[in-house]
């Protein structure tokens, strides 16, 4: 799996658009941090929160980069927990073509009914 591959799938199973167990160890090292800045989370961590959350809606990958061992993966969604619009930032550090550490940022969006202007990239 290449690395853009990787952050894709990653992506899309956090999201809950595709929740196999055993994806787990397909996108990290055993010993993965997940570093949101309030906590810092192992695989078994990512894993239980990402089993046990309500699948985010209408999610759209805005930006993927790779560069070596470092990459990063920007997208929107709306969270099916607290139901509201996420912009989220992923800064990645591979081993191989395996994640071994994420740096999470997240910022909460107007919601399109909400917001006076549309977002960027929407007309």
């Amino acid at each position: 799996m290449s690395k853009y591959d990787t952050l894709n799938n990653l992506v899309t199973w956090w999201t809950g658009n595709g929740k196999p167990a055993q994806l787990k160890e397909a996108l990290f090292t055993s010993d993965v941090a997940f570093d949101s800045g309030l906590e810092t989370l192992s695989q078994d961590d990512i894993a239980w929160t990402a089993q046990n959350a309500l699948p985010w809606l209408d999610v759209n990958i805005l930006c993927t980069v790779i560069d070596g061992k470092h990459g990063a993966v920007f997208f929107e969604g709306v969270d099916g927990v607290s139901q509201l619009r996420h912009r989220v930032a992923w800064l990645v550090l591979f081993h191989d073509d395996k994640v071994c550490r994420v740096v999470s940022t997240v910022a909460i969006l107007p919601s399109r009914l909400d917001a006076k202007e549309p977002l960027r990239g929407e007309s």
